[in-house]
């Protein structure tokens, strides 16, 4: 990819259970939206990421949503160490985790994706 080429990503994470009487319930539930670039040294790195809450089952959990500002600059293929380095404690929900580990996928996918369409990976 060249320097100038930026890619949006969205995520989407919810698990939920099912009722003894047939009711679907929510219990997690966090969107991200991001943007990839090339930074130092041709590296993709993460431009901006926002984290939103939906459905969460304890008051302090959406504190979580506002710490994915920590992984500003991150190169994807660190992003994996970094999320579980960076976001501990309440701060760390291991669902919002799970989602923000799965960025380390978007270079890969990116270029498989071109390659499919034909298109010359930039």
């Amino acid at each position: 990819m060249t320097p100038d080429t930026v890619t949006g990503v969205y995520g989407y994470f919810r698990d939920t259970y099912c009722r003894p009487d047939g009711i679907e319930v929510v219990v997690h539930e966090y969107e991200i939206t991001a943007t990839v670039a090339a930074g130092v040294g041709g590296l993709q790195v993460v431009r901006e990421l926002t984290a939103r809450p939906g459905a969460l089952p304890f008051p302090e959990c959406p504190a979580a949503a506002a710490t994915d500002v920590r992984l500003h600059g991150v190169p994807l293929g660190e992003i994996e160490p970094e999320v579980r380095l960076r976001l501990v404690g309440p701060h760390g929900c291991t669902h919002l985790n799970d989602l923000l580990r799965t960025l380390r996928l978007v270079e890969p996918m990116t270029t498989l994706f071109r390659a499919t369409r034909g298109e010359p990976n930039q």
